[in-house]
């Protein structure tokens, strides 16, 4: 499961949040674009709920603004939205 979400402007250039849920684990990706593209970081969390959680204090994103995304195709960067391998 993914979820994308926009983020008001901030001092560190961030502009777009994407939480990955895997087998392994919650990925939190920052954006400094809203075009697709790869991260320019990445925080593990063990939950999704932990990740927006995150994203709340930190970028102040609440829990309404994040909407849901399709997951990778396999063997894709779960980064992009579109399918990169």
């Amino acid at each position: 499961m993914r979820f994308i979400a926009d983020v008001i402007p901030n001092e560190e250039g961030i502009k777009r949040l994407m939480i990955h849920e895997t087998e392994s684990g919650t990925y939190l990706f920052g954006f400094d674009r809203v075009v697709d593209g790869g991260g320019v970081w990445d925080e593990w969390f063990e939950t999704v709920a932990d990740a927006k959680e995150s994203a709340l204090e930190d970028y102040q994103v609440s829990l309404e603004a994040w909407k849901q995304i399709a997951d990778p195709c396999d063997d894709c960067q779960q980064d992009w939205i579109q399918p990169v391998r």
